[in-house]
């Protein structure tokens, strides 16, 4: 993390001081604070961090002192507004805990102030909202009374929110997320290794591509241009393919045709040469284009240090799952060697990567208490091999195999052959029988789901999982998906601060999904390897949840 801390807030909820770093008795009196047993904090990870990369002050002492604000929401409610909730941000937190609505408008007002003051950027323009924060003076009283209010907030939402976590009975959590957000912090800290050389490499190839791949789209296929090239211009590529005599007929909530990558692919496939080739000319320019976004971000984001240090927030998504952001990981193509591969292992290390075999499945049989489902995984079966043998009889295909693995997923939450259908691409005839196949093969897992659901339709949004946490859920279709996911995620949370209590969290540069990936000594891969599985393997009401590892080499890259 590359941040300057100008100034830094102290006080409770009457009182803020506000203290320069450049002077030497201030900073004695932030460091005694920071390190100050018990201390509130909203958001301590990324202010712990930025205190240490500016001005030297230890993360780890800041870190194990801090209490935390967000965390304490997010227990609450852990939706953002985009699904109904409060949101997390100081702002959303004040309105409707402390009914301080006012916080809403505080960063405008004080634009606004620096704008009527003239107040300039370094290349002599107003400051902007982004600009504002490096060039108001550090002596504007505005932004004085700006900064100081957080320390309000903080103080009055801790004392509001204590007694409302403590009356749901969550102080367990609290405490587990507090350890679990400081263990992620220091993966975030090391970050990876990262080779800019090789990412420019691959970053020329494919801008390479996809301006070959535009000259094609120009002069063979005449597609006319937007502002955003050939590869934008949607109208003129649907255009072209209606010439063709190919009639799109998906279209958008407001009849708009659709051209997407699932369409493009069907239609890579057709009969028709010239489409065929119209349909893989636009697939490949799109490939290179959103990859090349994709390594231009990272080179980007790379540290002083050479490395990728991405925000890693355990405790986000409305499940509480784990998300991954600056690079956004979790959505780089897990087969592409020029994405991947530009994070490495330390000099004399390998990568070993370790996730969990069919958690989903595992932890959803836990629940359930599926005796079908149970028995297969103590005997170490294939489930998809099972649904796809109750559908297709002992002499199924592996394609077979493969469409009931894709649908399994979805029906597992409960999922209607539809849906199904539209997301795997696969035809509505085979779907249905592959949904059939699962609720025979395993029923009381289907009768399961079918009850999770039936409780929030009927109005109880309120879905504790079996780790006992609370989350709110008010579309039934996601009932099942958060009664899965959210245990499976506890799960793997509670592995990686297994690895940490085993010497090994030293080793962790990322979590991505529900994968955990290491840079251990390449002499003794094998031995760290065997280690990890033991570290996070574990069992979960009498269901074997089981690690695999694997050793990638000196490249993030699937093997």
């Amino acid at each position: 993390m590359d941040y300057h801390v100008r100034l830094v807030q102290v006080g409770t909820r009457d009182e803020a001081w506000l203290l320069n770093p450049q002077f030497p008795r201030h900073m004695k009196e932030i460091v005694a604070s920071v390190h100050k047993p018990g201390t509130w904090w909203h958001n301590f990870v990324f202010d712990s961090l930025s205190l240490e990369s500016s001005l030297s002050i230890d993360a780890n002492a800041t870190m194990e002192a801090a209490q935390d604000t967000e965390i304490l929401s997010r227990l609450l409610d852990p939706r953002g507004p985009e699904h109904g909730g409060i949101g997390h941000q100081l702002k959303h937190l004040a309105a409707h805990y402390l009914g301080f609505d006012e916080v809403h408008g505080a960063r405008d007002d004080l634009l606004k102030a620096a704008r009527a003051a003239k107040i300039r950027d370094g290349n002599g323009h107003l400051v902007t909202k982004s600009t504002m924060w490096r060039w108001i003076p550090i002596d504007f009283e505005p932004y004085l009374y700006y900064a100081g209010q957080d320390v309000f907030l903080t103080s009055r939402l801790a004392a509001d929110l204590e007694p409302r976590v403590a009356s749901k009975h969550l102080q367990d959590f609290t405490y587990f997320e507090l350890v679990l957000a400081r263990k992620c912090a220091q993966m975030q800290r090391i970050g990876t290794a990262f080779d800019a050389e090789y990412a420019t490499e691959q970053l020329k190839r494919l801008e390479s591509e996809r301006a070959e791949n535009e000259v094609i789209l120009l002069e063979d296929y005449g597609i006319v241009p937007t502002a955003k090239g050939p590869i934008g211009a949607k109208a003129s590529q649907i255009s072209v393919f209606e010439d063709m005599g190919v009639h799109l007929t998906e279209v958008t909530e407001k009849g708009a045709v659709q051209l997407t990558q699932g369409i493009l692919e069907r239609l890579a496939n057709a009969a028709s040469a010239s489409v065929a080739s119209l349909a893989k000319t636009l697939l490949a320019a799109k490939h290179a284009e959103h990859y090349a976004g994709y390594l231009s971000g990272m080179l980007n984001l790379a540290g002083r240090d050479g490395r990728i240090h991405p925000d890693i927030r355990p405790l986000r998504a409305a499940t509480a799952r784990m998300s991954i952001s600056n690079p956004p990981l979790q959505q780089l193509p897990k087969d592409d060697v020029a994405i991947r591969g530009c994070l490495t292992a330390d000099p004399g290390e390998v990568l070993v990567r370790a996730d969990y075999a069919q958690m989903e499945f595992r932890v959803a049989a836990a629940i359930s208490h599926d005796p079908v489902m149970t028995e297969r995984i103590m005997r170490g079966e294939d489930l998809h091999a099972a649904t796809a043998e109750a559908v297709y009889g002992p002499g199924f295909t592996k394609e077979q195999r493969d469409i009931c693995k894709r649908v399994g997923f979805g029906r597992l939450y409960r999922g209607n052959p539809k849906s199904l259908a539209k997301l795997t691409g696969l035809p509505i005839a085979s779907v249905q029988k592959a949904c059939r196949g699962f609720d025979k093969a395993y029923p009381a897992t289907a009768r399961w789901g079918d009850r999770v659901q039936a409780k929030v339709r009927a109005g109880d949004t309120t879905v504790v999982t079996a780790t006992g946490r609370p989350l709110i859920c008010e579309a039934s279709w996601a009932a099942v998906n958060y009664s899965v996911q959210s245990p499976a995620r506890d799960i793997f949370a509670q592995g990686i601060l297994n690895l940490h209590s085993q010497g090994l969290g030293k080793n962790l540069r990322l979590v991505v999904h529900d994968e955990v990936i290491l840079s251990v000594p390449k002499a003794d891969a094998q031995e760290y390897a065997r280690r990890i599985e033991h570290a996070m393997s574990t069992t979960f009401k009498g269901i074997p949840i089981t690690t695999e590892a694997e050793i990638l080499g000196e490249r993030w890259v699937k093997l």
